[in-house]
């Protein structure tokens, strides 16, 4: 009988940790997410720009000082926007019935290479 409630107990503070662990994938999942969509408008952002300077890069010269007006200032020859470089995961450490180690190698090197972007 003791031996059974010890496994209960090993069983029940496995079933805690996964679910901590399920809670902070949730967590990495949503950031992701954001990240994701902040990305894809990033990068519409950048094709309508380089159309806008293939553009210019055809134009004759007459229509070039209009259509600069219609560039970002920093292109221009304004100051250039700064963007926020906050990291999106971090590490989730990870005990679960006695192995220990980070949940990382491939969700969280994934979301390391798209906030290098």
């Amino acid at each position: 009988h003791a031996a059974l409630l010890e496994q209960q107990q090993a069983l029940n503070g496995t079933r805690d940790a996964l679910t901590n662990l399920q809670n902070k994938l949730r967590s990495a999942e949503q950031r992701l997410n954001g990240t994701k969509t902040s990305l894809s408008t990033r990068l519409q952002s950048l094709g309508l720009f380089l159309q806008k300077m293939a553009h210019l890069g055809v134009a004759p010269a007459s229509e070039v000082p209009h259509l600069l007006q219609s560039l970002p200032t920093y292109v221009a020859g304004g100051e250039p926007k700064v963007q926020d470089k906050t990291p999106v995961v971090e590490a989730v450490d990870v005990n679960v019935a006695g192995q220990s180690g980070q949940v990382s190698n491939t969700l969280l090197d994934a979301a390391a290479a798209a906030s290098a972007v």
